[in-house]
């Protein structure tokens, strides 16, 4: 993994710190996250997933849900560091604020 770096977004009128990963192997994915953490209004969370270079990927919205298809071995690899980078930051986050994580 390289350099994390620090972002901020507005969602719902409220400043969420952001940390985005890029994330390597035969293809390239950027994972970002970021969460208020627990408040009495309850918690803004943002996840993103983006297709850098060579991700062979697709994205379904529908009433359902949100569906995410990965093909390939390194997409494999390099989504499964996504994810790990995504639960770690907001673990992270939460543990910031005196919140119990979830470990």
């Amino acid at each position: 993994m390289n350099e994390v770096r620090k972002k901020h977004k507005f969602i719902k009128n409220q400043e969420i710190t952001t940390w985005e990963t890029e994330v390597e192997d035969d293809n390239t994915l950027l994972a970002e996250a970021g969460t208020t953490g627990f408040v009495d209004a309850g918690a803004t969370t943002f996840i993103k997933l983006s297709n850098k270079e060579c991700t062979d990927m697709q994205v379904t919205v529908n009433n359902d849900g949100i569906s995410l298809v990965f093909c390939g071995n390194s997409e494999l690899l390099t989504l499964m560091k996504a994810l790990n980078a995504i639960v770690h930051t907001l673990d992270d986050q939460i543990r910031q604020t005196g919140a119990q994580s979830c470990e």
